[in-house]
């Protein structure tokens, strides 16, 4: 391998492989360092239902092979493309231009797609928490590169004016530069949705944005159904409060323009 050249390579379930039909549940990214060490990153899926029920049998080899893919080399990974031709496949390593921490995501977001929330009907929390991550991950690579890891933190527990609050995700290096918080209108629990606006209104009103705290952006998913005439109105409600304390209230499908104008306006570029 060339030193500072990175590869990356996708794997495949494949329950039948004369059939050769497959699902791709995780993906490498490796590479060396100007040392001559190895760089391996792999990422599998969150969801294992749909590949559960792809092969119709127990998958729980797919599970193991994933977390012992994490301890893999590259002279590993690349063996196992050239000569496994069972149930997992490896495709063929490709080069890439950007390091294994950077080229991570990029590949992700191409070859995995994560089946959960439509298999539920429903999208919850950690759904969209993901996808929010992603989109602030691609927004801070761009702005900082390598050092997008290190500014990007989960759960992150601020300090407010009377209490500390823990936020889904947080950017920041020493201090918070913005803050972002998911309430997912779709699932069916209001007891459960009340408590969430509740806690997210009390640690915006806290961090106080409109007082020079850090900016809070809250991305609500609306109800699934516009016949659910309460649920639309806790819905409203909740932008009405979040918006009067001063987060800013943010849609599905404005989620990539906001992280990456949050990023711009408020993360120094490296």
């Amino acid at each position: 391998m060339t030193t500072g050249t990175s590869y990356y390579c996708v794997a495949r379930y494949v329950p039948d492989p004369v059939r050769d039909e497959g699902i791709n549940f995780g993906v490498f990214a490796f590479g060396t360092s100007g040392g001559g060490e190895d760089t391996v990153k792999f990422l599998s899926i969150s969801n294992w239902a749909r590949l559960r029920k792809f092969g119709g049998e127990n998958i729980d080899f797919l599970k193991e092979f994933s977390e012992s893919a994490k301890r893999m080399r590259a002279d590993e990974i690349r063996h196992m493309a050239e000569k496994w031709r069972n149930s997992i496949q490896l495709s063929e390593p490709r080069a890439a231009t950007l390091p294994p921490d950077d080229l991570l995501p990029a590949i992700v977001k191409r070859f995995l797609v994560d089946i959960g929330p439509a298999e539920l009907g429903y999208r919850r929390k950690e759904d969209i928490v993901r996808v929010v991550r992603r989109d602030i991950g691609e927004a801070l690579l761009t702005q900082i590169g390598s050092y997008a890891r290190a500014y990007l933190k989960t759960s992150h527990e601020i300090q407010g004016k009377r209490g500390k609050h823990t936020f889904d995700l947080g950017v920041g290096n020493g201090r918070p530069y913005f803050l972002a918080q998911a309430i997912s209108f779709e699932i069916s629990d209001r007891r459960q949705i009340g408590k969430q606006v509740d806690a997210t209104a009390w640690a915006v009103e806290d961090i106080a944005p409109k007082e020079n705290g850090p900016p809070v952006g809250v991305v609500i998913l609306p109800p699934k159904s516009a016949d659910d005439g309460e649920q639309r109105e806790l819905h409203q409600n909740a932008i009405a409060i979040f918006t009067d304390l001063g987060a800013q209230v943010v849609k599905e499908d404005s989620i990539r323009e906001w992280a990456g104008r949050m990023v711009s306006e408020h993360v120094p570029a490296a």
